[in-house]
């Protein structure tokens, strides 16, 4: 039996890179069915890679290791991550479809289920079962995201951003921002540039 261990660390730009890498724990320990030819290739390329050492290898295991996390999220999430990234439910991820194209929308909890074609009950029970993530906290963490990402035009004020993932003040906007990311979105857009 070959054991693989792959060690590194990612460092992100993007707002939601950041939020999504903040979620996982510290170390990420994955592992894997043997069965799973998918992973086995994969993981056969990152260690022949990684043995050859010539030109563009760095490229190429940047690109490996970027598929391989992919494929762990899609596949498996991962313990204590944000689960909603690897949905089985086809109706809970049309609702995490529909809440990332329309994130300033006013996401009640009725229009959620709707979404879902659930009762509201119904709905809360399920989308607990598959993310592990209460909704408003699922709707915020989304929204905050994808604000982040939207902070890195530097054309959009932060008021703008604030009306895009669904607030309509700018100070309300701000707190839950900090909440999530430790920081101001003024004071973030600094950091990131």
């Amino acid at each position: 039996m070959v054991t693989d261990i792959f060690c590194g660390h990612y460092t992100v730009a993007s707002g939601s890179g950041v939020l999504l890498l903040r979620s996982l724990p510290d170390p990420l320990v994955v592992s894997f069915d043997e069965s799973d030819e998918q992973v086995r290739t994969l993981a056969a390329l990152l260690r022949a890679e990684a043995l050859d050492e010539g030109p563009g290898t760095a490229a190429i295991l940047d690109a490996l290791c970027a598929a391989l996390f992919a494929m762990i999220l899609r596949r498996n999430g991962l313990p204590g991550s944000a689960s909603w990234t690897a949905i089985a439910d086809p109706r809970i991820a049309a609702t995490v479809e529909a809440v990332l194209r329309e994130p300033g929308a006013d996401w009640t909890l009725e229009r959620l289920a709707s979404t879902a074609s659930m009762s509201r009950a119904t709905f809360v029970r399920h989308f607990g079962r598959q993310t592990e993530t209460p909704v408003a906290a699922f709707v915020t963490g989304l929204r905050m995201m994808v604000a982040a990402d939207l902070l890195t035009d530097r054309d959009l004020t932060v008021a703008t951003v604030a009306g895009r993932v669904g607030y309509r003040s700018e100070s309300a906007f701000s707190r839950a921002f900090r909440e999530a990311t430790g920081t101001t979105p003024g004071r973030y857009r600094r950091e990131i540039s």
